[in-house]
């Protein structure tokens, strides 16, 4: 994504605790830790020290059929919002509809009740995210139909790219 311009948070795939102790002490605390290959954010929690982390990781990296953790920096409070972009062979793109997630974004989207279309963007929000949504699907060379969530921070109003999986 960051090839293409389009902002990710800072995140490390980690395998190990001592790794994912560095990944998170670089990132800055707090963290979240997410595993990978695995249904409804089951494993995922947040981190705000070193403690956190190591009383938590071994049993998350437990649930991981790859035995792999994403440490990624901790935007709790976001606002979540996504889009469903539709993209031909031609790289003809479309955002289709842009739904909102009621409450700010925690540990898995599948937490919170979306609407659509958003309530609460701004007109410069909503260009941006859609903007972000349909650089995703090119950046990837789509052809079909992707979901693609993007975080704004409601103090700075920096909007960001949350890569997600297709199996979460």
């Amino acid at each position: 994504m960051s090839k293409y311009g389009i902002p990710v948070l800072p995140s490390k795939t980690t395998y190990s605790l001592e790794e994912a102790l560095s990944a998170a002490r670089g990132l800055g605390y707090p963290v979240l830790a997410r595993v990978s290959f695995n249904l409804g954010g089951a494993g995922a929690f947040v981190a705000h020290g070193d403690d956190e982390l190591v009383n938590k990781y071994h049993k998350a990296l437990a649930m991981s059929e790859i035995k792999e953790v994403l440490v990624e920096k901790y935007i709790g409070g976001w606002k979540e919002i996504e889009f469903e972009v539709m993209r031909d062979q031609y790289g003809e793109s479309v955002a289709v509809v842009c739904m909102e997630n009621i409450d700010p974004m925690g540990v898995h989207t599948g937490d919170s009740v979306v609407v659509a279309p958003c309530l609460t963007l701004t007109n410069d929000e909503y260009q941006r995210a859609r903007l972000i949504s349909i650089g995703v699907a090119n950046a990837i060379n789509l052809v079909g139909e992707c979901n693609v969530q993007v975080a704004i921070n409601p103090r700075a109003r920096d909007v960001r790219h949350r890569d997600k999986p297709k199996n979460e």
